[in-house]
């Protein structure tokens, strides 16, 4: 085994290990295969008697080298294709010494193909000639194989269509076949025996026919399938000197394989219809007669047969034919268009010849400096002049030379450097106007025209080799009608969104209407395409909602609906295609004169509405534009701005607004707090789009006691407050309304002081100096001693985990409550919040009384009020204090003293804080 020969390049294995991918065994059928071997960490000698540990490939070889030398000292292999074979039927080398049976394995290297045609004597010969497939002949088959493991006997071929092929595209003539040979390990052969198939007549042209091979052998179970396409092409091929008279008929397509020369005598006839392809470089020169006439419905297309261009046709008249992709020089005036249209071609110097009613669209003069035009041009009347670039306008050694285009549209031709070339001055240096008034240039307005004329005093820098200017004043302001349909403006909202661009507003969210105007009577039948985009091509976002002609079939009008997912706010550039007029021309296209500026973001908010309420901000919009097919909904966004002016933005809606929704309420405010707001809508790809502006509302506060914001101090103020304070989280929730006594706490005290709001208007609830009681846990009861006459009692306890079901049989209310509502709640699996109150001012009498019983329950926390809402301070003997803060404290959101008091369930209510140390939302903060 030669190493020397063992290079490769660094792969790596999943487990980053570096190996050494050899490359070096290819077949001679061009087919490599890789052995790979470790290349890191290898140690290896070096000069001077030493050793190193080196990586790379050089350090692969060796173990490449000698694994493959190990393989051929145990096995014995007559030919290096079976040890090929091994080692490409193996994962690793060890693999390879365990192999004894090699069965077949087949492979297709590629198929040779015989081409036939039938003969009018209905004899055949062989058909060499292009070696293409053509329309109606009969194709040999013959497969090449080869078996790249062990021997194959007796292979026998089978032809199939492939099952997504139309069957009726061909005929197979001889389906099956003996391969004719045997083949022994990695042998290869061509069938002796050719598989047939006949194309069908009516094929298209470029028809790519997908077939498939299957082949069996005796040493194989399972059979080969390879699957090969063939390319069919339906075109009679012309080239040379047409000897005598001939017709080109539109039953098929044409191929002028070789530049084709009409002599004098001879008659040659393109009937309508006809399609003729070129190849590059060739044409026709005609001296006899020539007749290439089509017809609007049927026009005669000249168009290349693949990369490059074509020649063109001189010596005749050209009418109603398309010409594409053709190369025009000009040495050679003998040639003329009528109603053509001549589209993606080129001229080295300048276009010469007729042309009437003729579009001239794309051309690009690459040379020289005269350009699309010349002062020697016969006739150009009635044309479309259009989307070209060109070295110059006109090119004329005579001042006498006036209105060079006579009655044509001229649009978006300029030169190469994005001017329009008046007169280049050869001879003559006389200054001299050049006066416009037969053609139209794409505009009304001389301004938007003047910065693209090259001509005297406007060269903007470049070389001043003009000597003329042109004279606009009465330039037509509309276009030609005589020549074909072209673009004459575009109104979007009634407004030239060119040369009433000024004018037009910027476009919102909402409905649009489109307009495009043409310069004659177009085809109904066919609608052209209407789009806009901020960048090339310009076909972002179609403008295709009711489109319809108008009774005179010169405008066409379409609408487009901007929604926030439009996402083009800025300027767009209007591009309009396809389209043909009555004659079946197509419109050339249009991306260069009309804009539009968008402005989507902010306008879909009509009626977007920010309404401060008590507590609350009420958010309402108008949604008859937010229906785009695949809107899901909406999320809404709030932001308030500190006092240096940064923002703090949140979305304020847990779950996704329902797209058919037009209202939303946020009570997580502040009242006197000024916030902001907008909205996205969110499509079903779970993207969001800009479409509201902002809007802002401050909060009102209510009236102490009015708890929910409904302008009356009630029970329901109560039962709010009482849900607020078992974690309910009421909505709306005035804080500073429910706190009525100023403690920024809400807890029993609350409850009991907007009960007397209720009874006693004018009780004052404020805090005041506390009376002290004690309690005490005797048995499993808890005991509260007051002073004076208890009206509310709120307690929280702490229960250890139990597995029998957590619920209100642990803690049972004790009799000297009883006429008193009460409430509880479960703050965790551990925390417990009981509450009790009257609401007819009903009071449990100094002295002592049981309030619960709680067995081995601890307490959290004791709020215990007076009749008018004051505090009464608790407080326990050693045994039995608190001695630990609730869990809620560090896992429930909210405000905490360091007792473990919870003063408020809104963290945003800390601004109000004295100064201290608390618990907010489980962080120490001090204010």
């Amino acid at each position: 085994t030669n190493t020397g020969a063992l290079a490769g390049f660094s792969n790596y294995d999943d487990d980053g290990n570096m190996f050494s991918a050899v490359t070096t065994l290819q077949d001679p059928d061009g087919f490599n295969y890789e052995l790979k071997a470790p290349g890191t960490n290898m140690l290896s000698t070096i000069p001077g008697g030493k050793y190193k540990v080196l990586n790379g490939t050089s350090m692969s070889a060796p173990l490449v080298a000698g694994a493959i030398s190990a393989l051929m000292m145990v096995k014995e292999y007559d030919m290096q294709e079976i040890l090929w074979a091994d080692l490409l039927h193996t994962d690793n080398i060890a693999q390879a010494f365990a192999i004894i049976n090699r069965p077949a394995d087949l492979d297709l290297i590629k198929v040779q193909l015989r081409v036939r045609k039938e003969l009018a004597d209905e004899t055949e010969e062989e058909y060499g000639g292009d070696n293409e497939i053509d329309a109606g002949e009969t194709v040999s088959i013959y497969p090449v194989i080869r078996t790249i493991f062990g021997e194959a006997s007796n292979i026998k071929m089978h032809l199939e269509v492939d099952e997504f092929e139309d069957p009726n595209m061909v005929e197979i003539l001889t389906g099956e076949v003996n391969f004719g040979m045997h083949l022994d390990a990695y042998g290869k052969g061509v069938s002796l025996n050719p598989l047939e198939m006949k194309i069908a007549d009516n094929i298209a042209d470029n028809r790519h026919v997908k077939l498939k091979v299957v082949a069996t052998c005796d040493e194989s179970t399972e059979p080969f399938e390879w699957q090969f396409t063939v390319v069919v092409t339906n075109m009679v091929r012309i080239g040379g000197v047409i000897a005598k008279d001939m017709t080109l008929t539109a039953d098929h397509e044409w191929l002028v394989s070789s530049s084709v020369a009409i002599p004098s005598g001879v008659t040659v006839t393109i009937e309508p219809g006809t399609t003729i392809r070129f190849n590059e470089n060739t044409g026709i020169s005609n001296s006899g007669v020539l007749i290439a006439d089509g017809t609007p419905e049927k026009p005669i297309l000249m168009l290349p047969h693949a990369a490059g261009y074509w020649n063109g046709i001189i010596g005749t008249t050209l009418r109603y034919c398309k010409l594409k992709h053709v190369y025009i020089d000009d040495t050679n005036y003998s040639r003329s268009y009528e109603d053509c249209d001549l589209s993606d071609f080129r001229g080295d110097y300048q276009l010469c010849g007729n042309f009437v009613r003729t579009n001239i669209t794309d051309f690009n003069c690459s040379m020289g400096w005269f350009g699309l035009f010349h002062s020697s041009n016969s006739g150009i009347i009635h044309s479309n002049i259009i989307n070209n670039i060109q070295k110059q306008l006109v090119s004329s050694n005579l001042p006498s030379f006036k209105d060079p285009l006579p009655n044509n549209n001229w649009i978006n031709t300029y030169s190469d450097n994005g001017r329009v070339r008046a007169v280049f001055g050869w001879v003559s240096s006389t200054p001299y106007n050049i006066v416009v008034s037969s053609y139209y240039f794409g505009t009304s307005r001389e301004d938007l025209l003047r910065p693209y004329i090259y001509e005297l005093g406007n060269t903007l820098g470049l070389r001043d080799e003009t000597y003329a200017w042109y004279d606009l004043t009465n330039m037509l302001s509309t276009p030609v009608s005589k020549a074909h349909g072209i673009v004459w403006k575009v109104c979007v909202n009634g407004k030239d969104a060119q040369d009433e661009f000024e004018a037009l507003a910027p476009l919102g969210v909402g409905r649009h209407k489109f307009e495009v105007y043409y310069n004659r009577p177009m085809n109904v039948a066919v609608a052209p395409q209407i789009s806009f985009g901020v960048r090339e091509p310009y076909t972002q976002h179609e403008v295709a909602e009711d489109g319809e002609w108008s009774a005179d079939s010169l405008i066409y009008t379409a609408y487009v609906t901007i929604t926030g997912k439009t996402a083009s706010d800025g300027l767009n550039r209007i591009y309009v295609q396809e389209g043909e007029d009555n004659e079946h021309f197509e419109i050339p296209y249009e991306k260069t004169r009309f804009n539009i500026t968008i402005q989507a973001a902010g306008s879909m908010a009509t009626g977007f509405v920010a309404e401060a309420g008590m507590g609350k901000v009420n958010l309402t919009w108008n949604n008859d534009e937010n229906d785009f097919d695949d809107a899901m909904g909406f999320n809404i966004y709030r932001y308030t701005v500190d006092g240096e002016g940064k923002a703090d933005t949140l979305r304020i809606n847990t779950q996704t607004v329902d797209v058919e929704t037009t209202e939303y309420t946020d009570y997580d405010v502040t009242p006197g707090k000024t916030y902001y707001y907008y909205y996205k809508v969110l499509s079903t790809d779970l993207q969001e789009y800009d479409v509201s502006n902002v809007v802002a509302a401050t909060p009102l506060t209510a009236t102490l006691g009015d708890a929910n914001g409904s302008g009356d101090v009630d029970v329901a103020d109560v039962i709010t407050t009482v849900n607020q304070i078992t974690g309910m989280d009421p909505k709306p929730f005035i804080f500073e309304a429910a706190d009525v006594n100023v403690d920024l706490m809400i807890d029993v005290l609350d409850v009991i002081g907007i009960i007397q709001k209720i009874l006693n208007p004018g009780a004052n609830t404020l805090a005041m100096s506390e009376a002290e009681a004690t309690y005490t846990i005797e048995d499993g009861t808890l005991y509260v001693e007051s002073p004076v006459a208890l009206a509310g009692v709120q307690v929280q306890l702490s229960l250890t985990p139990d597995p029998s079901p957590v619920g209100e049989g642990r803690i049972i209310v004790a009799e000297d409550l009883k006429g008193f509502e009460h409430t509880s709640a479960w703050l965790s699996d551990n925390d417990y919040l009981f509450l009790a109150y009257n609401m007819n001012g009903k009071t449990l009498t100094p002295g002592k009384h049981a309030l619960l019983h709680i067995g081995d329950a601890m307490i959290a926390q004791i709020r215990l009020s007076d009749a008018n809402g004051h505090n009464i301070l608790v407080t326990g003997d050693d045994a039995t204090k608190v001695n630990r803060m609730a869990s809620e404290v560090m896992t429930i959101p909210g405000i905490y003293d360091m007792q473990g008091r919870k003063l408020s369930g809104n963290s945003e209510q800390q601004v109000r804080l004295p100064k201290g140390v608390y618990i907010i939302n489980g962080q120490k903060v001090v204010r």
